[in-house]
């Protein structure tokens, strides 16, 4: 059995600050990881920490890119155990983003559409919500009960095989044992 872990955080950016204000939720981003230690993790967002312009798929990490910027940071870790079959099509469907990075966008109209309840969905456009539940469903881990432009980050909150592990600031994220 291999455990996979999903990153809920906000940073308190604008953009993140917006998507927090219209969504009434604590988090306003959402995150795949492969390692306890969270030094890796996969979603869409952000490609230049310093400018919300240019999004795409993106490797994030504690301590580096905007999380490295902002360390008070406030993040939900929720560990899942996958057979290691899963896990290996999983890390398979991750890598095969890292190796066509440059050909995907972010998905700036769906976060707009999504405000409205209409699918948006484009080839090779993700945000980070529709990413992570589309990977994890095409990789049979969660099944969603709609459409992967209509996923928010508080949709994995409600995952039952999800087990939380953390809540807190990423600076205070235990990293022992990782």
């Amino acid at each position: 059995m291999k455990e996979i872990y999903i990153i809920m955080s906000h940073s308190g950016t604008f953009i993140s600050n917006i998507i927090k204000f219209y969504t009434r939720a604590k988090y306003s981003h959402v995150s795949i990881g492969l390692d306890k230690s969270l030094t890796k993790f996969y979603s869409f967002g952000r490609k230049n920490p310093f400018s919300p312009i240019g999004g795409g798929f993106v490797q994030e990490g504690i301590d580096y890119g905007i999380y490295k910027l902002h360390k008070n940071a406030r993040c939900k870790v929720y560990k899942l155990i996958l057979t290691e079959e899963k896990y290996i099509h999983l890390k398979n469907s991750i890598y095969e983003f890292i190796e066509k990075q440059d050909e995907y966008k972010y998905n700036y109209i769906g976060i707009f559409t999504i405000m409205f309840g209409f699918k948006f969905n484009r080839k090779n456009y993700y945000f980070c919500s529709q990413f992570v539940a589309e990977i994890l469903q095409l990789n049979q881990i969660i099944q969603f009960n709609k459409d992967f432009s209509l996923i928010r980050p508080t949709d994995f909150e409600k995952v039952e095989e999800a087990k939380l592990i953390f809540e807190g600031k990423v600076a205070d994220y235990p990293r022992i044992g990782a």
